[in-house]
């Protein structure tokens, strides 16, 4: 048995987090591991901290087997989240605040994202219909008074309706799909979609969910239409970027110092 392995054998048998000190009696009572040193238990902190989530140093191995608690103990990492957390904090620490900040950024884009996509698949159909001319709208497409949502199912598949100039000489017809994300959205329904488009060349096919990939191979493939698929992430990505269905609140600045006001001292 190794060290490393008479380490964890003492701390999977040990209900509390031991010190070093502990971990190194509780070998030698196991008869566990046979030192041959002038200082055993040196050599059992060095084994513990380079296998010791969290802390980075040269020696330091990329196997984590143990995990430092508040009183500066040790014990056993018990399962992947907990490791996965303290990468987290480890990885935080290492990282400039700029770094951070972008981080913590980018997931609050997601828990936003996250939220609107649950908003949209509680709305009424009609309501989601509307939203997704309005997020046209929006990106530039049409201007008031050109988009206008067909809905009632008379339509053969088309929701809405934009007119990009103002005689009507270039339309877009767009279908929206509130669906779960468990239920993507296959090939028979863009078929559908492009069928229903007749004439129109232009088509917008939006979900809350996905498409598979024979959808979108199938759409990619057509020669005389255009068409957009637009999935649940983008439609929420979107959503941020364009600020529908979102308000902004808070903006914060970073700095760096000037080193042309302080001629580079």
């Amino acid at each position: 048995m190794t060290i490393v392995e008479s380490i964890r054998k003492v701390l999977s048998t040990s209900t509390e987090s031991l010190t070093i000190k502990q971990i190194y009696d509780l070998i030698i009572k196991m008869d566990l591991y046979c030192f041959n040193a002038k200082d055993p238990k040196a050599i059992v902190r060095q084994q513990v901290r380079r296998h010791c989530a969290g802390l980075s140093f040269p020696s330091a191995m990329p196997n984590k087997y143990f995990k430092q608690t508040e009183n500066g103990r040790y014990c056993l990492i018990e399962n992947n989240d907990d490791f996965e957390i303290i990468q987290v904090l480890r990885d935080r620490k290492d990282k400039i605040p700029e770094e951070n900040i972008q981080d913590f950024y980018f997931q609050h884009i997601d828990d936003i994202k996250k939220d609107l996509i649950d908003k949209m698949l509680n709305v009424d159909p009609a309501f989601f219909e509307q939203l997704v001319l309005d997020l046209l709208l929006k990106m530039g497409y049409g201007s008031n008074g050109s988009v206008s949502r067909r809905g009632n199912g008379a339509d053969g598949g088309i929701d809405g309706e934009i007119l990009q100039d103002k005689l009507g000489f270039d339309r877009i017809y767009t279908q929206a799909k509130r669906y779960g994300l468990n239920r993507p959205v296959r090939e028979p329904e863009i078929r559908d979609f492009v069928g229903a488009l007749k004439n129109i060349s232009k088509g917008v096919f939006i979900t809350t969910s996905r498409f598979t990939s024979s959808a979108v191979r199938y759409a990619y493939d057509q020669q005389q239409k255009t068409l957009v698929l637009i999935d649940g992430e983008r439609l929420a990505q979107l959503m941020v970027d364009f600020e529908l269905g979102v308000q902004k609140t808070y903006e914060y600045s970073t700095f760096r110092i000037d080193s042309d006001y302080f001629g580079e001292i």
